[in-house]
């Protein structure tokens, strides 16, 4: 566990009829600290998620993902990654992924039965 450090004390000063009685200065802030350059965080990905189960679950998936891309198409979404993916013979997934900003109105909208972080 790191030391506490007790801030050292600036002796009184006047200037321009101004009193300064004591000023503290902690080490790490005021004049002797740097600017930090940090890159902004890059925003998540959210992958919503439509489930299909049953003999017909491939066709109807791929086929949900098409108006998946019809709705990218039109509200001018900053990710394009649509698409299905097969889990098992009875069980398919349609797919859209959006970044955490957008995720709120696009889930509204659009009502996917779950969602996950996306990881390419």
């Amino acid at each position: 566990m790191p030391k506490i450090q007790i801030p050292k004390s600036i002796p009184t000063c006047t200037s321009n009829e101004r009193k300064f009685e004591k000023v503290y200065f902690w080490p790490g802030f005021g004049r002797e600290a740097k600017p930090k350059t940090t890159a902004m965080p890059e925003e998540r990905k959210i992958k919503l998620i439509w489930d299909f189960r049953g003999p017909d679950a491939e066709s109807t998936a791929a086929h949900h993902a098409i108006h998946l891309q019809e709705f990218v198409n039109t509200s001018q979404l900053t990710m394009n990654v649509v698409g299905s993916e097969k889990i098992s013979e009875a069980h398919v997934i349609a797919f859209l992924v959006v970044t955490d900003s957008e995720m709120r109105p696009v889930r509204d909208a659009l009502k996917p039965h779950r969602g996950q972080l996306y990881e390419e």
